[in-house]
């Protein structure tokens, strides 16, 4: 847990350590180290609360050497299986191999020595024939949708509002957990063949829902989760199998790359970028599954705590979240696996909606002027952040959320006519100090001519009284 960053939860174990043995000297050394590192942590010299240390920190994310669940995502049968998902939700794309800018580990446009662009291979979306401005891309449900309202009425499966009393059309509750409503008797069906047969009637969601506000998002990263055990179990199925995860990109890094330090004080190794704490990855899925009467130990092949950490690589890059509109907080978070193929671009051919399903369509005017819609052959471009943003603040999102600063042609002309406009401006200010001080200089010159032999100044001819 200390190496990971997960200082609170470390603290908690010396605690109980030392309750058992309060004269154990390790423990108590071990106690003090959390306490000075938790206090470095919050910049702080102060008595801290062992509630308030921190408790999140990082873990390797890469395929791990046993895992023989990930396919290979450009190979023809992975293609086939993705081109006839997107057949059903998107009948003008097909899923193809592409090469993307590589993600800047600096904030410069981007460009080798050489004056090469380094790409690296991604499925893309590409249009099968034309599609029009405006006209629908794709439209696709997908199970793994959650929330974490308790006050504002929301459908189980899809997340969307539910019917106020009296509407014509009211909500469908499961038959035999009545607290559990759909917005629709479709999203009903849905929910019973895909996951709510594993959490019918046990409050599964409830362990995730009831936390602090500063925990919303690793909550939300939790209930996906859950959903993703329960369709698990619902379908008899193992979690990386599932086809909403199995062909997901996971930002999977060399396990070499992934080497733990050999020292005991070492922190993680820089390349560590997956979002860990005790309660999201270990303690919070096994409770979820405890609640589903699921046998962990008879049951590890299926829901070791490894499979936990990739099931959370793969969300922590593609999911996509949805805010209250009253309170500003993030609500609803959902992964959409046919939609995430759609890659990111800051002058993006397509927006989206997300509403009972994700929405994709041809926008009616680009960033740069282009002709709006999309030609048979070109790929679909998606966003994934505001593109109203300078591009400063547009990077800096990738940086935050895809780990690089992104490289798409907008951002780096952007980058480089900022430069250029920065550079100017700051030969501008040079000569312009350059300018004042010879102004100065110039000054003190005409004010030795004008002075008298009597030391007295003179003004306009004029001889002045100091």
């Amino acid at each position: 847990l200390l190496l990971c960053g997960c200082l609170k939860s470390a603290h908690e174990f010396c605690e109980r350590g030392l309750e058992k043995a309060p004269g154990d000297e390790e423990l108590k050394q071990a106690q003090e180290y959390i306490v000075n590192l938790a206090k470095r942590r919050l910049k702080t010299d102060a008595a801290v609360n062992a509630e308030d240390f921190p408790d999140q920190g990082l873990v390797r994310r890469e395929v791990y050497p046993w895992n023989d669940y990930e396919p290979d995502r450009y190979s023809k049968e992975t293609l086939d299986f993705l081109n006839e998902e997107l057949a059903k939700v998107a009948p003008k794309c097909v899923a193809l191999v592409t090469e993307l800018p590589t993600l800047g580990d600096e904030l410069l446009t981007g460009v080798d020595a050489d004056g090469t662009i380094p790409t690296n291979k991604q499925l893309g979306l590409f249009a099968r024939e034309d599609i029009a401005p405006m006209e629908t891309v794709l439209l696709e449900i997908s199970a793994l949708t959650v929330n974490n309202s308790q006050v504002y009425p929301l459908c189980d499966a899809c997340s969307s509002e539910l019917p106020d009393v009296g509407d014509e059309q009211q909500g469908v509750p499961c038959e035999l957990c009545t607290e559990t409503v759909y917005c629709s008797q479709e999203c009903h069906d849905f929910a019973m063949e895909t996951y709510h047969t594993a959490v019918c009637d046990r409050d599964v969601d409830g362990i995730a829902k009831n936390s602090h506000q500063r925990e919303t998002a690793n909550m939300l990263h939790l209930l996906l989760l859950g959903r993703a055990l329960a369709m698990s179990e619902t379908q008899q199925i193992h979690p990386l199998e599932l086809k909403e995860v199995k062909y997901i990109w996971g930002d999977f890094l060399p396990t070499s790359s992934n080497a733990v330090p050999s020292s005991p004080q070492a922190g993680p190794p820089p390349v560590w970028t997956l979002p860990f704490s005790f309660r999201a990855n270990i303690t919070g899925p096994l409770d979820m599954l405890e609640k589903m009467e699921v046998d962990v130990f008879a049951d590890i092949e299926k829901y070791d705590l490894w499979i936990f950490n990739t099931l959370y690589s793969k969300f922590r890059g593609t999911a996509s979240a949805r805010v209250n509109k009253l309170d500003g907080r993030p609500e609803v978070a959902a992964v959409h696996p046919l939609w995430c193929l759609a890659n990111h671009d800051c002058d993006p051919n397509v927006q989206w909606e997300w509403g009972m399903r994700m929405k994709l369509w041809a926008r009616d005017r680009r960033i740069d002027g282009r002709a709006p819609g999309v030609l048979k052959g070109e790929e679909i471009m998606n966003h994934y952040c505001d593109i109203e943003l300078p591009v400063q603040e547009r990077r800096e999102w990738a940086k935050g959320s895809l780990g690089g600063y992104c490289m798409c042609d907008r951002c780096r002309r952007e980058a480089k006519e900022e430069e250029a406009a920065n550079g100017v401006a700051a030969v501008v200010s040079m000569v312009s100090d350059m300018s004042i001080a010879n102004e100065i200089s110039r000054a003190h010159e005409l004010s030795a001519a004008n002075e008298q032999p009597n030391g007295v100044p003179e003004v306009n001819g004029i001889r002045q009284a100091s």
